[in-house]
């Protein structure tokens, strides 16, 4: 698969275009884009993989028949709250180009936000997703709908951004170490990513992410049996 170009995170770019400068700055930290690949295409690109397996998975099971039921397919497209006109327009055209709906159809297939149902007064909803924390505030009227009572947020602080910076800093403590190559601080993100993230949340408890196997020792470099401590 030498035609492949592996992308990551990739709706992000998709962002407002007026960011705080620390958002930003988290942002231009993610994988450069590829430059014969705009976000759109991107995302296009993965809209219709997902599309034709489905498709594919349905007729060669045949579940039922696709005919009857590609013209009635309703999509609901998630992407960080706060996110409005603009974003939500480049979507539909991802979608369009994906060959989801067609240009005619895309206002009334293509949606994004939900329906909400709830029996109390109000929610605070808060998503701490991989690329933003998106924090919503709603409230319900006699009628029992809901309506939104504060500007929403999107902050571009997500779990991706943990992993980064643990990459980094273990970059810059193994940089003189024999395992500080570039390959086994992916290897250690990686496990940190999956395995170690999860747990990495007190100040006085260390963690240890494993990369190697128990041959792998450097103490000067808090490596041992394979794994490297890091400090809480």
């Amino acid at each position: 698969m030498d035609n492949v170009i592996r992308v990551e995170w990739f709706k992000l770019h998709l962002r407002p275009p007026h960011l705080a400068p620390s958002q930003e700055f988290e942002l231009q930290k993610l994988r450069s884009f590829p430059k014969n690949k705009t976000p759109v295409q991107v995302f296009g690109d993965l809209l219709r993989y997902l599309y034709q397996s489905t498709k594919k998975y349905i007729t060669d099971s045949e579940l039922w028949s696709w005919k009857s039921v590609e013209r009635n397919i309703s999509f609901v497209l998630s992407h960080p709250n706060g996110w409005e006109g603009k974003q939500q327009s480049q979507m539909r055209k991802a979608a369009i180009a994906a060959g989801l709906v067609d240009t005619s159809e895309a206002l009334e297939r293509i949606s994004f936000n939900p329906n909400l149902h709830n029996n109390r007064d109000g929610m605070l909803v808060v998503d701490c997703g991989g690329g933003t924390i998106d924090v919503s505030a709603y409230s319900q009227t006699t009628k029992g709908r809901f309506k939104e009572i504060s500007q929403p947020e999107c902050l571009f602080q997500g779990s991706v951004f943990v992993t980064h910076r643990a990459q980094e800093y273990l970059k810059q403590k193994l940089r003189n170490s024999k395992y500080g190559s570039e390959h086994e601080v992916e290897a250690m993100a990686s496990t940190f990513d999956r395995v170690t993230k999860c747990t990495f949340d007190d100040p006085n408890t260390p963690c240890y992410v494993k990369f190697g196997g128990l041959s792998y020792n450097d103490r000067t470099f808090d490596i041992r049996s394979g794994s490297v401590k890091i400090p809480g």
